[in-house]
């Protein structure tokens, strides 16, 4: 454990200086995708908002092309399937790793919306009301399985973090990347808080306990990545706990609203 994390804190990906051309470019490149990840996002979420469509299925092939999109610049980048995340080795353990740690992180998450300290009701969002059975499932398993868990962790922990990988220390890119990750959705939250139930006095603190939750969120499922060397454990966790914070608003306990 002790040489896991000297590793992760004080060597780099590469063993070699990066010549000063590349290591140029290879800054532009890496400032270049995080502007470019923020703002499509951002963007994308205020547009989806202003038509009350965050759950309609244009949204999803967007995020679809977004996720080619990050493929492609991965390939024009010669990231390397190991770089990525993405190589065969490592998959079960990544595999294993994310689920325990995905069922790990769902704890505070339904004890949250179990018992909202901040609020003497369930936390809801208009959205998710009304909602069939069949219906969440199938967001859970297409809209939030591959546009959010699969799609960020791509863009996040096998993308960006690969390129501050060329750039930082292990740590101070786990660090960057989960930061660029909550700033990934602060105007999604921002419209989420706003929607919900929550106290309206409480909006600031909520808003900033959430962001703050998302950076720890990234450093987790970067911890995930680099512990299990494969990006799919990140991208379970991701989706284990995004899937019991779906299934708590749509299916809020009626113990919680009493």
């Amino acid at each position: 454990m002790s040489a896991w994390l000297d590793r992760l804190f004080y060597e780099s990906d590469w063993s070699a200086p990066l010549l000063a051309a590349r290591a140029r470019r290879e800054r532009r490149t890496t400032v270049a995708l995080a502007a470019l990840l923020l703002l499509y996002a951002n963007i994308d979420a205020w547009l989806a908002t202003r038509r009350e469509q965050e759950l309609a299925s244009g949204n999803q092939l967007v995020h679809l092309g977004a996720l080619a999109a990050a493929l492609a610049w991965a390939r024009a980048e010669r990231i390397t399937p190991a770089e990525l995340g993405v190589a065969r080795s490592g998959l079960g353990r990544g595999l294993l790793c994310g689920a325990a740690i995905g069922l790990l992180g769902a704890m505070p998450i339904r004890l949250f919306f179990a018992f909202p300290l901040v609020s003497r009701q369930a936390v809801t969002q208009p959205e998710f009301e009304g909602l069939s059975t069949h219906r969440v499932l199938w967001l859970l398993g297409t809209r939030f399985l591959i546009g959010s868990a699969l799609f960020e962790e791509v863009a996040f922990r096998g993308l960006l973090q690969a390129k501050l990988r060329r750039l930082l220390r292990p740590g101070p890119a786990l660090l960057v990347s989960s930061g660029v990750f909550a700033a990934w959705h602060l105007v999604i939250t921002w419209h989420n808080l706003r929607r919900s139930n929550l106290p309206r006095p409480l909006f600031a603190p909520l808003y900033v306990g959430a962001l703050t939750a998302l950076f720890g969120g990234g450093l987790l499922f970067g911890l995930v990545r680099e512990a299990s060397g494969h990006l799919a454990g990140s991208v379970v966790a991701h989706w284990l706990m995004v899937a019991n914070i779906v299934l708590a608003v749509a299916r809020p306990r009626a113990s919680a609203r009493s």
